[in-house]
């Protein structure tokens, strides 16, 4: 169970820190998997290091990731702060190259929570790529103020042939210059709180949070778990597939296994039961 501070803490700043919340031991097998996953997933060929390298699905391939999903010291958090109707969404297993420039996770609002939990298969540091929150920006009207932040993130998906560059275009119609550092300093140097950790650590945030990350080596490793609250409207469920298909194209890979959608757990099939609800197991195939 959570502290009211920390729950108190998550809901003012939008993020939560667990230490060492797995074992070394537990981490070695984690870790073992996280490889075996990305290995596969590159069919032979090696990490060229060039872009990011991300594979849908991810904890949802190895029997020893699929447990985290349901795992008590992930899910009872992630229910107490977003509630019973919490819903697996997807994960993925990263690769990263360089930096990583600030964005929400979530570009629209609808009512209920959405956490990510990330955790990190090699240190990170301030310097060496960890997490960067601005503290309280999953909340209006700092998460609004903070738009043109967006910018350099969407650049970085162009240069990665995620985007079209004419995304751009309507910055420029509002007089911004897009190739200028938003608010006349350099990403790297925004006020912010930096998350680091060591493989065990587990981090916990809304993702209408801005982050980012600055300075990390090629070919840092990290994984996410990813729960919504459950849509109850049409309205909210278009807007989980609109973010879905915007992102989509960078991930390879199947999104979610057999092994999740058919689980005979009962904590898994209360997860995975708004997916056949609103049709979503179709994105099982990619």
């Amino acid at each position: 169970m959570l502290t009211a501070q920390q729950v108190a803490f998550y809901e003012t700043f939008g993020f939560l820190v667990f230490r060492q919340l797995f074992s070394a031991e537990e981490m070695v097998v984690i870790d073992a998997e996280f490889e075996a996953v990305m290995t596969e997933g590159l069919a032979g060929k090696p990490f060229r290091g060039d872009k990011r390298y991300a594979v849908g699905g991810c904890v949802e391939r190895r029997p020893a990731l699929r447990r985290l999903i349901d795992d008590d010291r992930i899910y009872e958090p992630v229910e107490q702060l977003i509630g019973a109707e919490v819903m697996w969404w997807a994960s993925d297993g990263n690769y990263y190259v360089g930096d990583t420039q600030w964005h929400p996770d979530a570009t629209e609002f609808v009512t209920g929570g959405r956490i990510k939990v990330a955790l990190y298969l090699d240190p990170v540091t301030r310097e060496t790529g960890c997490l960067r929150f601005i503290p309280g920006s999953h909340r209006q009207p700092l998460h609004g103020e903070l738009g043109i932040l967006r910018i350099g993130r969407i650049k970085q998906n162009i240069a990665e042939g995620v985007l079209d560059p004419e995304i751009l275009d309507s910055y420029r119609e509002q007089g911004i210059d897009v190739d200028q550092p938003a608010f006349g300093v350099q990403p790297e140097d925004l006020p912010a709180y930096a998350v680091e950790s060591r493989p065990g650590d587990v981090v916990l945030f809304d993702q209408h949070l801005f982050h980012g990350s600055f300075g990390g080596h090629v070919g840092r490793r990290m994984f996410t778990l990813n729960y919504y609250t459950a849509p109850r409207t049409a309205e909210a469920a278009a807007v989980f597939r609109r973010e879905w298909s915007a992102i989509g194209n960078r991930l390879q890979g199947r999104l979610h296994e057999d092994a999740v959608l058919q689980s005979d757990r009962p904590r898994l099939q209360r997860l995975v039961a708004p997916l056949h609800k609103w049709g979503w197991t179709h994105l099982a195939e990619r």
